[in-house]
């Protein structure tokens, strides 16, 4: 799966070529968290195209892939990741999302925003996770 990923974003593979559909949930998650970091906007959006990872029903190709989404800024699957993010309320399937949006430099307040409206479906110990994530954010730490 990593070997696929990356000579597919090396222009080896075609996304038609890749046996995704014959794959693990496992499987897939491996091959997304395999993804180089160099991707481009279009590239991501070929792979979501391709195989559907916004749309995806399984919870753990979601988070994985959300994650990417956030961590990588792909505005273009942004909005269901903010559905992802009110559709799910334990911490294991959350609280990486919003790691990324608030560590990519640009989305800390998006993801203050998001919490606020979704964070009422969440499990307590979720929002309680996340709650010191977002605040520290806001109050970063001021150099001595």
């Amino acid at each position: 799966m990593a070997a696929d990923a990356v000579s597919w974003s090396k222009g080896e593979v075609p996304t038609d070529e890749i046996p995704f559909a014959e794959w693990s949930p496992q499987a897939k998650v491996y091959f997304i968290k395999a993804l180089p970091r160099d991707l481009t906007t279009e590239q991501l959006l070929e792979l979501d195209q391709a195989f559907g990872f916004s749309q995806t029903g399984n919870a753990e190709i979601a988070v994985a892939w959300f994650t990417q989404v956030a961590v990588r800024r792909f505005e273009p699957a942004y909005e269901p990741m903010s559905s992802h993010l009110g559709k799910y309320g334990r911490t294991r399937l959350v609280k990486q999302v919003y790691e990324g949006l608030v560590k990519n430099g640009e989305d800390a307040e998006l993801a203050r925003t998001i919490f606020a409206e979704k964070s009422t479906g969440y499990h307590p110990l979720t929002v309680a996770a996340i709650q010191p994530l977002l605040q520290a954010e806001t109050n970063p730490p001021r150099a001595e």
